[in-house]
């Protein structure tokens, strides 16, 4: 049981190390380490967050969502799930396209 309790005191640490929590930069903010440097974002206030109000227009706008996940890794042998999913809208309304190119 005394393994347990230090192997969660290790990742508890490492979670506060990886959300600067109450670190010498203030609250909380994202942080990425690439190659021995170190970025700190932006801190992250509850003031940021708002409701979006949606303003009527007629211009199209493009949406596009794409996600790469690896599903499993055998060294040599990786296997991944790619999506990709786009729309096409003007106004609040879709616009349809036809499939022939």
């Amino acid at each position: 049981m005394r393994g347990l309790t230090e192997n969660i005191d290790e990742v508890v640490d490492e979670l506060i190390d990886v959300f600067n929590v109450e670190g010498r930069h203030g609250g909380l903010r994202p942080i990425l380490k690439i190659k021995g440097k170190t970025i700190y974002g932006f801190e992250v206030h509850d003031g940021y967050f708002h409701d979006l109000a949606p303003a009527p227009h007629d211009r199209g706008i493009l949406c596009v969502d794409a996600s790469v996940k690896k599903i499993f890794d055998l060294s040599s042998l990786q296997i991944i799930c790619i999506k990709i999913a786009w729309g096409l809208w003007r106004g609040r309304s879709r616009v349809k396209l036809s499939s022939k190119r």
